[in-house]
């Protein structure tokens, strides 16, 4: 060892050197917009349909039937 102290990060690199909610955020939202609007809505039906595999959600109306015919009068 020769007795030297190492560098002090910055401040803001010493609170949180990961990154912070405001870089996820910004990651998610650019991550969002190189995706063209075929893979948002596959996306968006993967993950229906695993919200009604897992019980989260009720399953789709019949094909053929609006919701609207299902609710009661």
């Amino acid at each position: 060892m020769t007795g030297s102290k190492p560098t002090p990060l910055p401040a803001s690199e010493a609170a949180d050197p990961w990154g912070g909610w405001a870089d996820a955020d910004r990651l998610r939202r650019e991550a969002f917009l190189l995706r063209t609007p075929a893979q948002r809505l596959k996306w968006l039906q993967d993950a229906l349909e695993l919200a009604y595999h897992a019980g989260a959600l009720d399953p789709p109306a019949p094909t053929g039937q609006s919701p609207q015919s299902l609710l009661p009068e």
